[in-house]
């Protein structure tokens, strides 16, 4: 075989990036990763990688494809252009995936994109596009002036989903968003349960106290929803008060009696489709410890192994709720802790192990103790707090909480004081 015969790597990057255009997911899959491994060679490929990473329907190639760029070393600049000119793309579930992956750059570059997720956030008229925009927000560290507005005015979207996610958004701001109190307020009598959980949530994480928003959390203890009830609560222990949720209503057992079998949901988290296996964890985290603890096994496999984000979170979210405690459970949900690439089932993680850690007390702090040091500040904050819900058993994490009373973030340090605050109260 003659030189001329033989391939030039240029010509094989074509061909794989073809490749990525294909019919089959598998092929399109093993393309992205070959073109990841090509490294530098694969340069060339980068637009036709991050335009994939978008607009595949098939979340495995999704996941090649962003490991694919990772490994190529792709320009953040790049991707942002990419994302930016795709949030105006005709397809709904392509602007959707536009703000989600503009959310994953590293919040320096994804700031440059205020002005275009704003106009997303204000004129999509699909639901999807506009929620991409808000959690999109939400991932900045310190959103600018306009983004915080943006997410004022989508408090008032017609759509529950893209109400609750802005709420959310504002919440991981902090203090600089504490102009959008008022009508945060108002969210907290919303028809839709998650917009009113997300709402307590964002007015403990601003935490600005006022009798206002005081007054109204309060009223919030007593709703019919479990989780809403918890997060106003928790949200009032924040601002230093005292709350004692009131039992059930029978609305919310009402929903139990309604809601599908255990046993029909367990078996929908092994459904094909991302948003299935999603939507039935969440519905066995809403279930709480109606759900047992027969289900827990399937859960903690989804939430170590599920190729969808959304879907591992909302199994770590029934993890927490049903509360089913056992040495492997701790360990599994301290490996999502520490290797997760998406921040917010690493939160979610963290979150649980504050009910979980009594089977695994040491490998539990250990774990939160390097989480303290995550790269983002929510994982951080939740991080502190699950060790102060472990009282004096986290007494060794004491030095770790002192480091984190300099975090830059307001509410690491706010949670790593009062974490500091219960383990000498126990002692």
């Amino acid at each position: 075989m003659t030189d001329q015969s033989i391939p030039g790597t240029t010509w094989v990057a074509e061909r794989l990036e073809r490749a990525l255009q294909g019919d089959d997911p598998v092929v399109r899959m093993r393309a992205a990763e070959a073109l990841g491994h090509m490294r530098g060679e694969g340069l060339g490929a980068v637009p036709a990688l991050a335009r994939t990473s978008l607009t595949d329907m098939d979340s495995g190639v999704r996941a090649a494809v962003v490991n694919a760029l990772t490994e190529i070393g792709a320009s953040a600049d790049d991707l942002l252009e990419n994302a930016v000119e795709l949030l105006k793309h005709p397809d709904k579930t392509v602007r959707a995936r536009a703000g989600w992956a503009i959310g994953k750059l590293d919040p320096a570059v994804a700031a440059r994109a205020t002005s275009a997720l704003s106009e997303c956030l204000a004129t999509d008229a699909a639901i999807d596009g506009r929620f991409g925009a808000a959690w999109a927000f939400g991932r900045l560290r310190s959103p600018s002036s306009e983004a915080i507005e943006s997410l004022k005015r989508a408090l008032r979207d017609p759509a529950a989903d893209v109400r609750a996610e802005a709420a959310r958004a504002l919440g991981r701001t902090g203090r600089p968003a504490a102009g959008t109190l008022p009508t945060l307020v108002t969210l907290l009598t919303d028809a839709d349960p998650l917009v009113r959980e997300q709402a307590a949530g964002a007015l403990g994480r601003i935490n600005e106290n006022t009798p206002e928003a005081i007054e109204a959390l309060r009223t919030l203890t007593t709703d019919p929803v479990d989780y809403v009830r918890e997060a106003a609560s928790e949200a009032l222990t924040r601002f230093g008060e005292q709350a004692k949720p009131g039992p059930p209503r029978l609305d919310e057992d009402a929903w139990v009696a309604q809601a599908p079998s255990v046993s029909e949901l367990a078996g929908r988290l092994l459904e094909a489709d991302d948003s299935g296996r999603a939507e039935a964890a969440w519905l066995l985290a809403k279930l709480g410890t109606h759900a047992g603890g027969s289900t827990t096994e399937r859960l903690v496999i989804q939430a170590l192994v599920d190729r969808d984000s959304d879907a591992r979170w909302s199994a770590l979210c029934a993890i927490a709720r049903i509360a089913t405690r056992s040495r492997e459970v701790t360990r599994a949900t301290l490996r999502v802790l520490a290797y997760d690439r998406d921040p917010d089932v690493r939160d979610a993680a963290a979150a649980a192990l504050g009910a979980l850690w009594p089977e695994a007390r040491e490998e539990a702090v250990t774990g939160l103790i390097g989480a303290l040091g995550d790269e983002d500040a929510l994982v951080r904050e939740d991080a502190a707090e699950a060790l102060g819900a472990m009282g004096m058993a986290a007494a060794s994490a004491r030095d770790a909480l002192g480091r984190a009373l300099e975090d830059p973030h307001g509410g690491v340090r706010a949670r790593a004081a009062e974490s500091l605050s219960i383990i000498a109260l126990s002692e």
